[in-house]
């Protein structure tokens, strides 16, 4: 399994923890599970509005 670190705005965190404990609730793992769903989130939708393509290495 991967890990990645990031710096994010402190609004953009706050944002992203309640979200997180409104959909799955403050048990533990909550921020793990909405990173994982945001990152496929993202990757799919630059796969289909950016014609990414899995494996393709420029961009």
């Amino acid at each position: 399994m991967g890990k990645i670190t990031v710096e994010i705005p402190d609004d953009l965190e706050n944002e992203f923890r309640d979200v997180a404990i409104h959909k799955f609730g403050k048990k533990r793992g909550h921020l793990k599970k909405a990173g994982i769903e945001a990152i496929k989130l993202y990757v799919d939708n630059a796969v289909v509005e950016e014609g990414i393509a899995m494996g393709l290495t420029d961009h």
